[in-house]
C-alpha cells in the first residue's frame, strides 16, 4: 500500500507492522489528512525503538550516529527522523533551508548529514559544500533527481526518493567508508 505519494515506502519496510507505525505517527496530523485517525489504528501497539547495536543486516554492531537531516518536506523529514531513531541513531536537528543546515551543523556538530539536494530555500549541495569547508564528515544526498546531483557531484552518495530502510543503511555505510578513507589518506575535505 502506498500512502501520500509514496511516503509509506520511507518507513522501515522490513519492520513488522510498519503501516500501523505510520498511522500512529500520522494520527497527530488528522486535520491535514482526514480519515487517518484513531479508528484506523491499534493504540495498544507501539513499535519499540531498536537498540543502538541493532542492524537490518544481522547482529553487526553499528555506531550510534548523530544525524542532521535537511529536508524541506515536513512529512518526509518526520518519517526519516522516526526511521533513524528506530535504527538507534540520534537526530540532532531537522532543517528545511541551506542557511538552517549550515547553522545547525555548526551548533550540533553532527556525525552524518542526510540532505535533500533540492531545497525551496537554498541548495542542499551548497549547504554540504559550506559545512564540509569546516570539517570532513559523511553525507548522503536524497533526491528525486539522481542524475542532476551526479552531474554536479559525481562521487557523492545519492539515494533516490522514495527509498527503504535497507537502501538508506547501505548508503550510510558507504558514506562512512568514504569519509574514513579520505581521513586516513590525510585529505582534509571530501
Amino acid at each position: 500500500m502506498v500512502l501520500f505519494g509514496g511516503y509509506l515506502s520511507l518507513l522501515p519496510m522490513a519492520k513488522p507492522n510498519s503501516e500501523k507505525y505510520l498511522l500512529q505517527h500520522l494520527s497527530m496530523h488528522e486535520a491535514v489528512w482526514p480519515g487517518i485517525g484513531a479508528e484506523t489504528m491499534n493504540p495498544a501497539h507501539e513499535m519499540p525503538p531498536a537498540p543502538a547495536s541493532a542492524s537490518a543486516f544481522g547482529d553487526a554492531t553499528v555506531e550510534r550516529l548523530r544525524i542532521l537531516i535537511v529536508e524541506d518536506d515536513f512529512l518526509i523529514g518526520m518519517l526519516l527522523a522516526d526511521m533513524l531513531e528506530v535504527m538507534g541513531h540520534e537526530v540532532c536537528a531537522t532543517e528545511a533551508t541551506e542557511e538552517g543546515a549550515v547553522a545547525a551543523a555548526a551548533k550540533w556538530l553532527p556525525t552524518m548529514l542526510i540532505i535533500d539536494a533540492q531545497l525551496r530555500e537554498g541548495s542542499g549541495i551548497s549547504a554540504v559544500d559550506r559545512i564540509l569547508s569546516e570539517r570532513a564528515l559523511p553525507y548522503i544526498f536524497v533526491t528525486g533527481d539522481i542524475q542532476g546531483v551526479k552531474q554536479l557531484r559525481p562521487n557523492a552518495i545519492v539515494v533516490e526518493k522514495p527509498y527503504t530502510e535497507d537502501v538508506l543503511i547501505c548508503a550510510m555505510q558507504r558514506a562512512r567508508a568514504n569519509v574514513d578513507l579520505i581521513q586516513s589518506a590525510g585529505i582534509k575535505k571530501p
